[in-house]
C-alpha cells in the first residue's frame, strides 16, 4: 500500500477544521493527505460532488478548476467540480489512482456500467486483503467494453472518472489498472488511450473464422487466398515447412501438426493475428504505456490446443507483446450464472492452454465472462497458478437491480414489464439461454418477494442483457435510487465480491 498519510503535520485539527467548515458533505474516508496537500471529496444532497483540496502552496491547487480562498494558517481552499478534468488532475496529485500496466500479476476486473459501484469493489477488495495477508490480486477498477460503452451511452473519459472518484471516496491508495474490453479498431484505441487506460483487450472475435474447422478443402483453398499474407509476413509454404509433422511439446502435451490441421488453422486465425499486429503497432505510434491481451472468447467454438500454439508461436515471430489470452474454453459460458459443462473435461482443457501459456510467455487465461462462476474459480486459481485474470461486469448492474427491487419496488415492476418485450433483442449479442416465458411477471409478486428474482439463474440472465433498453427508459429514476441508497448498494456489493474473491483464493 502508498503510504499517503506521510510525516506531515498541519498546525489545526484538519479533520475537525474541515468538518466546521463544510458540515455533513465531508466524506471520511476520502480525506488524504500527501505531500504537505489535503484532498477529500463531498457529496451534496442533490447527489453532485466536488473535490476538496486545501495546501499553503497554491501551486498545489493550480490544476483543479476553481477559485482558491484562504482557509485558516496560511492555508488556502480550493473546490472543483468531480468533473473528468478533476478526475485527471486528481490522478496526477494522487499517483496510486493513475492506471497502470499490470503485467503478470493476478488481477480482478469490477466492470461498471452505472458508474456508482466502485466504492463497493474498493470496499471488497479491502475486505479480502483484511482476510488473506498474503493475497496479491490486483484490482481493475475501470473496465468496460466497447459493447457497454454503446448500450450505456457512456465514453471512455466517463468510465475513467467514476473509478477514479469511487476509488477516491472509498480511500483506496494502492496500484491499479484500467482494462478497455473488446477493442475493435483503431478509433476504439485512441479513445480509450485519451482517457487514461493502460490494459487494452483486442477482441478478434470478427476475424476468427470458426467455419474453417468444418469447411470443405475447396473453400480452405479459397479462403486461403484471402488471408492477409503482407502483414503475417509468411507464405503457406513457409508455415508449412515450420509445422508440418513436428511435434511440439507444451509440457503438458504433445501437439502435432498434419497439413490439413495447419490450412485449417490458418484460415481460422490468419486474419485474427494480423488484426492483432495492426492494433499493436497503432498502439506503439502513441508512444503511451500500455499492454495488451487478446480475446477468443466470443467464437462459436472452442479454440483448440493446436490453433493456441500457432497463435503464440505467430504473435512472436510478429514481435508481439501480450499479457494474456481469454480463449474460448470448452463449455458454455454464459452471463450471470455458473458454468455449463463437464468439469473433468474443462479442466483438461484448461491444463492444456495452461501449459501452452508457460512455455510460450508466461502470461495469464483470462476468464472474460467471469461473473457468477464460483464453482471453477479455485480450479482456475490451481491450474493458472496465479496467472489469471478475471473479468465481471453485468454481476455489479444485477447487484444495482436488487437494491432497486427492495427500495423502489414500483420500478422494479416497470423494468420487468419493459425487458420481457426487450430481451430477443438485446440477447444478440450475448451467450445466454434464459426464457422470458420461465421469468415470474413481477406484478404478481409482493413488494418482500422482489429482491429473490435476482436470486433466478433465468431472471439474471433476462435482467444481465437488458440493461441498454432498461438505462434509455429508466436510467435517471434507477440513478437517483441508488444514489439514495448509496451505502446499501455499496454494502451489497462489498458482500457479493467477497464472496467472488474468497472462492478464488480459498
Amino acid at each position: 500500500l502508498v503510504d499517503s498519510m506521510s510525516d506531515y503535520a498541519f498546525p489545526f485539527d484538519l479533520e475537525a477544521a474541515l468538518r466546521e467548515a463544510f458540515g455533513d458533505w465531508l466524506i471520511p474516508s476520502s480525506l488524504t493527505i500527501h505531500d504537505g496537500a489535503a484532498y477529500w471529496l463531498e457529496g451534496h444532497p442533490d447527489g453532485s460532488q466536488q473535490v476538496g483540496l486545501l495546501s499553503a502552496d497554491p501551486a498545489q491547487l493550480d490544476q483543479f478548476q476553481g477559485e482558491a480562498v484562504p482557509f485558516r494558517d496560511g492555508f488556502l481552499v480550493k473546490h472543483a467540480a468531480a468533473t473528468e478534468g478533476s478526475a485527471r488532475a486528481l490522478r496526477n496529485a494522487l499517483p496510486w489512482l493513475k492506471p497502470v500496466p499490470l503485467g503478470l500479476a493476478t488481477s480482478f476486473g469490477f466492470g461498471d456500467r452505472l458508474g456508482l459501484a466502485t466504492p463497493g469493489h474498493v470496499q471488497a477488495i479491502q475486505a479480502i486483503r483484511e482476510q488473506y495477508p498474503d493475497a496479491d490480486i490486483w484490482p481493475v477498477f475501470a473496465q468496460q467494453s466497447t459493447r457497454e460503452l454503446g448500450r450505456t451511452r457512456r465514453k471512455w473519459g466517463e468510465v475513467m472518472t467514476a473509478a477514479s472518484f469511487g476509488a477516491f471516496e472509498a480511500g483506496w491508495q494502492a496500484g491499479l489498472g484500467a482494462d478497455a474490453h473488446r477493442l475493435r479498431s483503431p478509433e476504439d484505441l485512441n479513445a480509450a488511450l485519451n482517457a487514461g487506460f493502460t490494459t487494452f483487450t483486442l477482441d478478434t472475435n470478427d476475424h476468427v473464422d470458426t467455419a474453417a474447422e468444418l469447411d470443405d478443402l475447396k473453400t480452405i483453398a479459397f479462403k486461403l487466398m484471402r488471408i492477409d499474407w503482407e502483414t503475417l509476413n509468411r507464405t503457406q509454404a513457409d508455415i508449412e515447412r515450420e509445422y508440418l509433422n513436428k511435434e511440439i511439446d507444451t509440457g503438458f502435451m504433445v501437439i502435432r501438426f498434419d497439413r490439413e490441421l495447419i490450412v485449417r488453422t490458418i484460415v481460422k486465425l490468419g486474419n485474427a493475428i494480423t488484426h492483432i499486429v495492426r492494433m499493436v503497432r497503432h498502439l506503439q505510434e502513441s508512444g503511451q504505456p500500455f499492454e495488451i491481451a487478446i480475446a477468443v472468447d466470443e467464437s462459436e467454438r472452442p479454440l483448440r490446443h493446436a490453433e493456441h500454439v500457432f497463435l503464440a508461436r505467430e504473435l512472436i515471430r510478429l514481435n508481439v507483446d501480450w499479457v494474456g489470452i481469454a480463449p474460448r474454453f470448452v463449455g458454455t459460458f454464459e452471463k450471470a450464472i455458473e458454468y455449463k459443462g463437464d468439469l473433468r473435461h474443462l479442466e483438461r482443457d484448461l491444463r492444456g492452454h495452461a501449459a501452452i501459456a508457460q512455455t510460450y510467455g508466461p502470461y495469464k487465461l483470462r476468464l472474460q465472462s467471469g461473473s457468477d462462476k464460483f464453482e471453477l474459480y479455485s480450479l482456475l486459481a490451481d491450474v493458472s497458478e496465479g496467472l489469471l485474470h478475471v473479468a465481471t461486469s453485468g454481476t455489479s448492474y444485477l447487484e444495482a437491480l436488487r437494491v432497486v427491487a427492495a427500495a423502489h419496488p414500483d420500478l422494479m415492476r416497470e423494468i420487468g414489464a419493459l425487458v420481457r418485450g426487450r430481451y430477443g433483442y438485446d440477447r444478440r449479442a450475448y451467450i445466454v439461454s434464459g426464457q422470458v416465458d420461465q421469468m415470474p411477471p413481477m406484478a404478481s409478486l409482493t413488494d418482500d418477494q422482489l429482491p429473490t428474482l435476482l436470486d433466478h439463474p433465468n431472471t439474471r440472465q433476462i435482467l444481465h442483457v437488458t440493461y441498454g433498453s432498461v438505462l434509455d427508459a429508466f436510467g435517471d429514476d434507477l440513478l437517483e435510487t441508488l444514489r439514495r441508497h448509496h451505502a446499501d448498494y455499496t454494502e451489497g456489493l462489498r458482500s457479493h465480491f467477497v464472496r467472488h474473491l474468497s472462492a478464488l483464493l480459498d
